[in-house]
C-alpha cells in the first residue's frame, strides 16, 4: 500500500470520463481544486491564528516580567516600607512582616 501510481490516475481518469462524460470532468475537476484551495486557505488561517495567540501569549508574559524588574517585587518593596516606618515599634514591624510572609 503505498502512493497512487501513473496506471492507478489513468484508471481512475477512464473510469471517470465514463460515468461523468468528457463534458462534465473538467468542471468536476475545477470544482475539486477549487474545495481543496479553500481548505488549505481555511488552514493556514486557523494556523496563522493559533501561532499569533502564541505569541501574544509569550508577550503578555514578558511584559509582566519586564514590569515586575522595571518595579520590582511589590512584597518587598512592602518589607522595606515597614521597616522604614519610625512610629511603630520593633515587635509591631515583627509582627507585620510575619503577616506578609503568610
Amino acid at each position: 500500500m503505498g502512493s497512487i501510481g501513473p496506471w492507478e490516475i489513468i484508471i481512475i481518469l477512464i473510469v471517470g470520463l465514463v460515468l461523468f462524460g468528457a463534458k462534465k470532468l473538467p468542471e468536476i475537476g475545477k470544482s475539486l481544486g477549487k474545495g481543496i484551495r479553500e481548505f488549505k486557505q481555511a488552514s493556514q488561517g486557523i494556523k496563522d491564528e493559533i501561532e499569533n495567540e502564541q505569541i501574544n501569549n509569550d508577550n503578555s508574559h514578558n511584559n509582566l516580567e519586564t514590569i515586575e524588574n522595571k518595579n520590582g517585587n511589590p512584597k518587598d518593596k512592602l518589607k522595606d516600607f515597614i521597616i522604614s516606618r519610625t512610629d511603630i515599634t520593633d515587635e509591631q514591624k515583627k509582627n507585620l512582616l510575619a503577616d506578609l510572609e503568610k
